[in-house]
């Protein structure tokens, strides 16, 4: 249970796109085989994809 608990404080890096090497292939592993940390991984990148569209742009940057 201890381990489910690790990997799952790794989606939100994971869904993020910075995890890699044996970390990587770890997690994924996981999300394969867990229904719970897929349906996680799938809210987590939905928040991620709204946080993206949000995102200032350069120029609006400037304007502040």
């Amino acid at each position: 249970m201890r381990a489910h608990r690790r990997l799952r404080e790794s989606l939100g890096v994971y869904v993020l796109g910075r995890l890699d090497g044996d970390e990587l292939l770890t997690v994924q592993a996981h999300v394969a085989r867990c229904r719970r940390c897929r349906e996680e991984v799938a809210e987590l990148a939905v928040v991620v994809e709204l946080l993206e569209r949000t995102r200032p742009t350069a120029r609006m940057a400037r304007r502040s």
